[in-house]
């Protein structure tokens, strides 16, 4: 098993605590080993991406209604972050929401400009779920951007010295 994946316990709970509409269309950019996406209920319609196996989620442009993925917090060779070109993607492609299950580092990327950029079209932080991963040895942050919802958190765009 690759240690990066969503525990599958995990994934089977953020999908039970989520409202699904029949038909949806759902989006899981960085499946791996599919602890999401096999999990997914059956009423909804479902796509995948995964760059190991040739399917690359930044060539991807299908309009879908949901994101949801533990997206990739370095790309192949450990370097670049890929945490913000993730989330900007998906912003792109998904016309309801983008959910992402990310660490502190990746979380602490959601700075105020950025926030108030996604705003400015139209995406909002809607929801903040907090889960303890053992294997990964902390916190991990469920954030739901939400298209024309209200966001769940204030922020202040000064920088203090």
């Amino acid at each position: 098993m690759i240690d990066d994946q969503t525990p599958e316990s995990l994934g089977k709970i953020i999908i039970s605590r989520t409202t699904w509409t029949p038909g949806e269309l759902v989006l899981e950019p960085a499946r791996g080993l599919g602890n999401f996406y096999r999990n997914l209920p059956q009423m909804v319609r479902k796509d995948w991406c995964e760059i190991r196996q040739g399917r690359d989620f930044f060539r991807y442009w299908k309009q879908v209604d949901t994101v949801l993925t533990n997206p990739p917090f370095r790309d192949r060779s450990g370097g670049d972050n890929l945490f913000i070109p993730f989330l900007e993607h998906s912003l792109e492609v998904a016309t309801k929401r983008v959910m992402f299950l990310i660490n502190h580092q990746c979380f602490n990327s959601c700075k105020p400009n950025r926030l108030h950029k996604y705003e400015r079209h139209g995406w909002a932080m809607t929801k903040i779920s907090i889960y303890s991963v053992r294997k990964w040895w902390g916190l991990y942050y469920l954030i739901t951007f939400t298209k024309g919802g209200k966001r769940c958190v204030d922020w202040d765009e000064n920088c203090y010295e």
